[in-house]
């Protein structure tokens, strides 16, 4: 992505060096150095002790601040943390901190309890639309092992494999919500 000053930045999900944890997600970032490489930076985010997979991390420029945004599956969490499967972001005045979760917890969409995973792989879009692929479906309440114990039919018929309706956010600070 690039800064209102020109400067082109990476963000990657990464896992923390010197972690005390295995659940030790990061997200990492480097700034290009105009000679073909990067210099990195501290990371952004760290989860050390709570999730080791802040995956597809992004950066989104709204009324004079930066909203970082990843997505996280409810298994990789540590033991003992409970957190569902969703998109998660945090705001910062500028773009490398500090950052603050959004509406308390940095929890902003998540998939219905009964439809655990119904969407994967948020991504926030500079207008705040959303979009996301469907990944299964129809469970009703159903783990994917109960569905894939049923055949291969089974697993085919609630496999969604596609884009999913798009949202809109609504972000004011430090909330956000479905627009």
């Amino acid at each position: 992505m690039r800064d209102g000053d020109g400067a082109d930045w990476m963000l990657f999900a990464a896992s923390q060096a010197g972690a005390t944890s295995a659940f030790n997600g990061a997200v990492g970032v480097a700034r290009a150095d105009g000679a073909g490489g990067w210099v990195p930076h501290p990371p952004l985010l760290t989860a050390d002790g709570v999730n080791n997979e802040l995956e597809r991390p992004h950066l989104v420029r709204h009324d004079d601040a930066w909203y970082l945004f990843f997505s996280t599956q409810r298994r990789t969490f540590a033991p003992g943390v409970d957190g569902p499967s969703g998109l998660y972001g945090f705001v910062a005045p500028a773009l490398l901190g500090p950052y603050r979760p959004l509406n308390g917890s940095g929890l902003v969409l998540r998939n219905p309890p009964q439809e655990p995973l119904q969407a994967y792989s948020w991504l926030v879009l500079p207008d705040l639309r959303v979009a996301s692929f469907i990944d299964a479906h129809s469970l009703d309440g159903r783990s994917p092992e109960e569905i894939d114990a049923e055949g291969p039919e089974a697993s085919r018929r609630h496999f969604g494999g596609t884009i999913a309706p798009i949202l809109r956010l609504h972000l004011d600070g430090e909330r956000a919500a479905l627009a």
